[in-house]
């Protein structure tokens, strides 16, 4: 019985996503006949009638309707697997976005490509269930090892998108975007983390009043003799998403994180994860494994080989080399010559 639902399910789910495609392709030969194809007027208007029956914003609905057309143009074999019940349309959404990374100059290449990283994927998704995390932590890896350009060539033609901007929000709030490389951003948000709790673990204790009655009041006079009034300083109850917000001003506007000296030395920590066939590449193999920044983002080679050369201490990750499961974890000080 449930697999019979099961069935029945991704069979609606496969219909739906053909449907969204036919839809789009519709919309968009229209616009292409009537020269207005970068206006996307009647995909638009598509978009929006099926918004209304699904009770989805415009703009979403219309992603949806691409993503279809895009899926069943570049990855067939994945609208099948929907079919066939043997992933998910989650599943083959992150599929097809991660996919999407493989380019090629041929053509027909980077269809092969494609269509190899499908095979892959899902004969790794039928061995065995994979959380999200976990698949687009696989997928990424063999996306990187078959496109055409490595992570290198592409981040150095995206370091030139180096940017800040500011959107203001009202009320006297706005948020600042600063658009950096990956492992940067991810060490300034570690820094700022770790000096904001160490700031609220410098927080002094609050003091519970324990002193008896009969004494309070001798205690008020004396402060009233000497002329203090008693008061003290409201206590810091900052979040520590608020405290990283302020920690981060600081050290933009005047270079100095706080006034508490608890956060000063600290620094920033990045985990990486490097294939040793990355580090020792084979000549005759065109891609690479790339390193990974946090166990999920893709980084430059490069960038990941002088971070590790001045790691304190390397851990060794033992795969299995078809799923990708821990075997064995150990861990060593690397010597000057391995640096």
């Amino acid at each position: 019985m449930e697999e019979a639902a099961a069935a029945m399910l991704a069979a609606g789910a496969a219909l739906q996503l053909r449907a969204h495609a036919a839809a789009y392709d519709f919309g968009h030969a229209l616009d292409v006949a009537e020269g207005c194809a970068e206006s996307a007027m009647h995909v638009r208007s598509i978009a929006n009638e099926v918004a209304l029956l699904v009770k989805l914003a415009a703009g979403t609905a219309q992603g949806h309707l691409a993503s279809a057309s895009v899926t069943l143009r570049e990855f067939p074999t994945l609208a099948l697997a929907l079919e066939s019940n043997v992933a998910t349309p989650a599943q083959v959404h992150k599929l097809v976005e991660t996919g999407l990374k493989i380019n090629h100059d041929d053509p027909t290449e980077q269809t092969h490509r494609r269509g190899e990283f499908v095979q892959l994927m899902l004969e790794r998704v039928r061995q065995e269930p994979l959380p999200p995390a976990a698949l687009q932590h696989a997928a990424e890896r063999v996306a990187e090892e078959l496109t055409g350009e490595s992570i290198d060539q592409r981040h150095e033609r995206a370091k030139q998108r180096r940017r800040v901007s500011v959107e203001d929000l009202g009320d006297g709030m706005s948020i600042l975007r600063v658009l950096m490389s990956s492992f940067v951003a991810h060490a300034i948000r570690d820094r700022a983390r770790k000096q904001s709790k160490a700031i609220i673990r410098a927080r002094p204790k609050q003091a519970t009043n324990t002193t008896p009655k009969s004494s309070t009041a001798g205690q008020a006079g004396e402060t009233a003799e000497t002329g203090e009034t008693g008061d003290t300083a409201a206590p810091d109850e900052r979040t520590l998403d608020q405290v990283m917000s302020d920690v981060i001003a600081d050290l933009l506007l005047t270079s100095d994180p706080t006034i508490s000296s608890a956060a000063n030395g600290i620094q920033a920590t990045v985990q990486l994860s490097i294939p040793i066939t990355t580090l020792f590449p084979d000549p005759t193999r065109p891609g690479r494994a790339p390193a990974l920044l946090e166990g999920m983002s893709p980084m430059p080679i490069e960038d990941a080989k002088r971070l590790a050369a001045t790691a304190p201490a390397f851990i060794r990750l033992l795969t299995h080399p078809i799923t990708g499961a821990l075997q064995a974890v150990d861990s060593y000080t690397p010597t000057a010559a391995m640096r």
